[in-house]
């Protein structure tokens, strides 16, 4: 399975799995990868399913409004706090203390490729976790401890 198929994958089945009601998208994985809708290369978010994103970028496309409930700008996240925050290759995006910041104070689970959760340095006393997939075809799910 190629690195897309997996990240889709992993974007739309561990939320699911999870049966997370309200996921935040940080980066906008699904505009990224030029969604048009909330099904994507075979995985799909549902509709029921409250779905954020939050980019540090304050234009977007006006189709990506109707795939996202709501979007984000980093300088003004909101102060919801979802079910599932999802950060596909955020490597080098975003500022890393801001993104820890908003992963601190909106997440429930944080589901992370391997890149993006090395480069995040979550600290282990703070979220219970562990990988899952298989060599580098990993991702991190990691709850907060305390929830």
């Amino acid at each position: 399975m190629d690195d897309t198929k997996i990240n889709i994958y992993m974007f739309c089945e561990m939320p699911r799995l999870l049966r997370a009601k309200s996921i935040l998208d940080v980066g906008m994985y699904l505009e990224r990868m030029g969604a048009v809708s909330r099904a994507i290369g075979g995985g799909v978010i549902a509709e029921d399913v409250y779905f954020c994103g939050l980019e540090e970028s304050t234009w977007h496309m006006p189709v990506t409004e109707t795939v996202y409930n709501k979007i984000f700008s980093l300088s003004n996240p909101g102060n919801e706090s979802f079910d599932a925050v999802v950060c596909i290759n955020i490597k080098d995006r975003f500022d890393r203390d801001d993104i820890k910041e908003v992963l601190e104070n909106h997440a429930k689970v944080i589901i992370a490729d391997k890149g993006s959760w090395d480069w995040l340095g979550m600290d282990d006393s703070k979220y219970l976790g562990d990988y899952v997939g298989k060599d580098d075809e990993r991702f991190a799910v990691a709850r907060k401890r305390n929830e």
